[in-house]
């Protein structure tokens, strides 16, 4: 079963987007920390638990929750997903979360998440931190496309709350087993 996103803390808080505001919220790592250390021609606005970066291009804040998690995301142009190595390949709870607060999601490249929100349509990805820029500068030029995926994110995303998983959940047992209470 895959992750989701909780319809009463994820909302998307129609902000006015700032054109050059870029987030990442995520607990740091080693791996991740060496991917945004990389980045250099874009101020990534970063917030989470248990980051050591040299804040000499990116701005460091503490982790945020609930309605200002959903602000920080509705207002930013991008919003970054870097997945952890061991999600590689698959998917993690931003996944869902960032389109389903209205946010562009800008993922790393998997073949899971390309399956719930289509690359260049829903998403878009990358594999390096090169490509990463490429994009933000390709974004940046064509803002109307960037739009039409985060509206397409959005749209998708609406399907993937975890109550309508609960539901899913409980439909497929009760129909499994229908024959019992009949």
């Amino acid at each position: 079963m895959p992750f989701g996103y909780d319809t009463f803390l994820h909302k998307y808080t129609k902000k006015k987007i700032d054109k050059k505001y870029i987030s990442f919220i995520a607990s740091g790592d080693n791996y991740r920390e060496n991917f945004l250390i990389k980045i250099k021609k874009f101020k990534i606005n970063i917030f989470g638990n248990s980051w050591r970066l040299d804040t000499t291009h990116h701005i460091v804040k503490s982790f945020v929750y609930g309605s200002e998690l959903s602000e920080i995301i509705s207002k930013s142009f991008i919003s970054i997903n870097i997945l952890r190595q061991q999600n590689k390949g698959s998917h993690n709870m931003k996944t869902f979360e960032i389109p389903a607060m209205g946010g562009l999601l800008v993922t790393t490249r998997s073949k899971e998440q390309n399956l719930f929100f289509p690359e260049n349509k829903a998403s878009i990805m990358f594999n390096s931190v090169k490509e990463l820029e490429k994009k933000i500068f390709f974004l940046m030029k064509n803002r109307k496309i960037a739009e039409n995926i985060r509206k397409k994110g959005f749209e998708l995303s609406r399907q993937h709350s975890y109550k309508n998983r609960a539901n899913y959940i409980l439909k497929t047992i009760y129909e499994s087993n229908a024959k019992y209470f009949l």
